[in-house]
């Protein structure tokens, strides 16, 4: 599997396991006994490919965009330098993520993925968008202290439990529309510019 991601991220290509052939066509999210141990990437090799220089710099202009991957251990890139998109769509992260106090130059985007247990995004910086959308589920988000340069996009997707906000900053909107549902919110001293859209949506 991390073979088959490092030649297509190489390339510039999506690194798709849901229509490579030999991986069995989409797989679910959100039902965890359909996925097969094919798709698992560590979240070492993940790390090595973002920050390890040799490997970095072989990564062409589009970053590393990943569909239909299975992480079963937590992906920590705490305290890292993103200077590539990363795109986690319609995987399983069966042990977290953190992202704490990193900095990500690029688009970050979990479209249609699920986490389970915490998202720890404390005092993250993005200068561009961080997209959460299309179906994706997670059980905690904890954005406190975050800056977004972009906008956060959740629309469609569900918050389990908790959606921390504190102090979070966000230059240009907040979307958490289209039908998602959100659980519990707190965003005391949060600050937004645009818009903030909830449209058809439950919290």
């Amino acid at each position: 599997a991390e073979k088959f991601v490092w030649r297509k991220v190489c390339a510039g290509e999506i690194a798709n396991f849901n229509n490579a052939p030999g991986y069995g066509g989409y797989r679910n999210p959100r039902k965890p006994a359909e996925w097969k141990d094919d798709r698992v990437l560590r979240p070492s090799f993940l790390e090595e490919i973002l920050l390890a220089g040799k490997y970095r710099a072989a990564l062409s202009r589009r970053g590393v965009r990943i569909v239909g991957a299975w992480f079963k251990d937590k992906v920590d890139l705490e305290g890292a330098d993103l200077d590539h998109e990363l795109w986690l769509h319609e995987s399983l992260l069966a042990g977290g993520v953190n992202l704490r106090r990193a900095n990500a130059s690029h688009l970050v985007s979990f479209i249609g993925t699920k986490v389970v247990g915490l998202v720890d995004m404390d005092e993250f910086k993005a200068n561009q968008n961080v997209l959460m959308r299309g179906g994706g589920e997670f059980d905690t988000i904890n954005l406190a202290g975050a800056s977004l340069q972009g906008q956060l996009d959740l629309s469609g997707s569900r918050i389990n439990d908790f959606l921390a906000m504190y102090q979070t900053r966000i230059a240009q909107g907040l979307i958490m529309a289209s039908g998602g549902d959100y659980g519990t919110i707190n965003m005391y001293d949060a600050s937004i510019g645009g818009k903030i859209d909830f449209g058809n949506s439950k919290v």
